[in-house]
């Protein structure tokens, strides 16, 4: 596993893309926001949605797990760009044409790593914590 941590849902909103859901999540110290489209039939498919105030575990890997729990997103994409603004550091990922952007004011090293071996696939799994 190259990353694992806990985000909250800030909001949800709809993509411009027909029947996608654009997620916008912030780690707990605040210094990481994600933003995540997916699609909104695979919430039909978990039965169940994810709403404000939620908290997501998402977990980046470099080999596929062969065990996925059945409330689990779970997908392939890959790192296509990173980026650094204004003291920002923007990670860019594509899943299957959606995107998954991480925007920090640190630099991740996992996600620094698998940008200096980029092409790699990234697995990548998002799911609601349980209390």
């Amino acid at each position: 596993m190259i990353f694992k941590e806990p985000f909250r849902v800030e909001r949800v909103e709809e993509s411009p893309l027909p029947r996608v859901l654009v997620f916008h999540l912030r780690n707990e110290e605040g210094d990481i926001e994600v933003q995540l489209d997916l699609v909104d039939k695979l919430f039909e498919d978990l039965g169940e949605e994810w709403e404000r105030g939620d908290t997501l575990i998402l977990r980046l890997e470099t080999e596929e797990s062969t065990q996925h729990d059945e409330k689990e997103i779970y997908a392939v994409g890959k790192m296509y760009h990173a980026e650094e603004e204004a003291g920002v550091k923007k990670y860019f990922f594509s899943i299957g044409g959606l995107q998954l952007i991480f925007k920090a004011t640190r630099k991740i090293p996992e996600l620094e790593e698998l940008w200096r071996g980029a092409n790699k696939k990234v697995y990548i799994s998002v799911m609601r914590k349980r209390t």
